[in-house]
């Protein structure tokens, strides 16, 4: 009868462990493979000149 008892309270454990979720399986993932991004939120054209586009004097 123990030995019963004993692989019951192995495999309750097992299933419960089994049921929970874990922090680091919902993190998102990083895609490596786009470009990396930049805080400067301009047109391409403005990085190179530092001037704005679409002016005109």
């Amino acid at each position: 009868m123990k030995i019963f008892a004993l692989i019951l309270d192995y495999l309750s454990d097992f299933y419960i462990y089994e049921s929970e979720k874990y922090a680091f399986e919902n993190k998102i993932q990083k895609n490596y493979c786009q470009p990396p991004k930049t805080p400067y939120n301009a047109h391409p054209l403005s990085r190179q000149t530092h001037k704005p586009v679409g002016m005109t004097k």
